[in-house]
């Protein structure tokens, strides 16, 4: 898996705004009962039937952005294989959040506006050493897409890949865009 041009992934979130969320959804990984609720790939499903599936890139690093819903690998008839594996290790699994808290509140609003959170950002409120990073040579590409801000109607959930984890959260109020 290669990882999206930045410029396609902007067109995509470019074209949220003035969408209605009418559901959503995360990916957790689950064995038996016992599920992982804290990261994973988020999934709007919108009032036009459109959907946008977010999740942490390849490398671990970028925010990737697709406008397919998510699909199920263990979907179907499993195999003998596949079914022990699945009863031994788990799997990830798509759970509908809508009505759970803070997802509940997001919900029937319209995405008013976007900001992208590029790396250079991400590692600055991090207070990682950015200048000094990238004088050793350690670090290019400031510019590629790592999360974003979604502004609905008096909330924003955040979206952001950090370490190889989809991280989302929903805050109350719009919080200022840069960029």
């Amino acid at each position: 898996m290669t990882t999206q041009d930045t410029a396609q992934v902007h067109r995509d979130l470019e074209g949220l705004v003035g969408k209605t969320i009418r559901s959503l959804q995360r990916v957790f990984y689950a064995i038996g009962d016992v599920v992982e609720r804290n990261e994973g790939p988020l999934q709007l499903e919108f009032n036009d039937g459109s959907v946008v599936l977010f999740q942490s890139g390849a490398n671990g690093r970028d925010l990737t952005v697709r406008s397919t819903p998510w699909r199920d690998p263990f979907a179907g008839e499993l195999s003998e294989e596949n079914r022990a594996y699945v009863a031994e290790h788990g799997k990830w699994s798509l759970f509908d959040v809508s009505g759970e808290h803070p997802f509940a509140d997001v919900c029937g609003r319209r995405v008013a506006r976007i900001a992208e959170i590029h790396l250079k950002e991400q590692l600055e409120a991090e207070g990682f050493p950015v200048a000094e990073a990238v004088a050793e040579g350690h670090i290019e590409n400031f510019g590629v897409i790592v999360g974003v801000l979604l502004c609905v109607d008096g909330l924003t959930i955040r979206v952001e890949s950090i370490m190889d984890e989809l991280r989302v959260d929903v805050t109350a109020g719009q919080l200022p865009l840069h960029g």
